[in-house]
């Protein structure tokens, strides 16, 4: 087995070890928008998957008060809980609270891990 595999499969099973730690939460991917011209509406159509994160907040040089908010969360997640690419049109709910994805998520060297910026919507 390569080693990318070997860490890939060290950080899913990280996730699931440190269940008291990392939680559940709904990760979706708002893919299809449309808009209503009658009604000035737009409508986006999302798909939703379940995934692991582990909540993290940004060190206080990090924060700037534009690109990076005090409230902003940094969310640590397994690239094999994904069905798809994240971007920032998507929304991760935890604990029936929506936030939304802040700029591309960033991807460790393995490809095992996403760093996600997420901000309350």
């Amino acid at each position: 087995m390569a080693l990318k595999a070997i860490i890939q499969n060290a950080v899913k099973s990280m996730f699931t070890i440190m269940d008291d730690i990392a939680q559940n939460a709904i990760y979706t991917i708002n893919a299809n928008s449309s808009y209503n011209t009658a009604t000035g509406e737009v409508s986006t159509t999302g798909t939703t998957q379940a995934i692991s994160v582990i909540r993290d907040t940004y060190r206080v040089n990090e924060i700037d008060g534009k690109a990076i908010l005090s409230t902003d969360l940094k969310l640590l997640t397994p690239v094999a809980d994904f069905t798809g690419t994240p971007t920032t049109n998507d929304t991760v709910t935890i604990n029936s609270i929506v936030y939304n994805v802040i700029g591309m998520p960033e991807k460790d060297p393995a490809d095992a891990m996403y760093v996600i910026q997420a901000r309350l919507s």
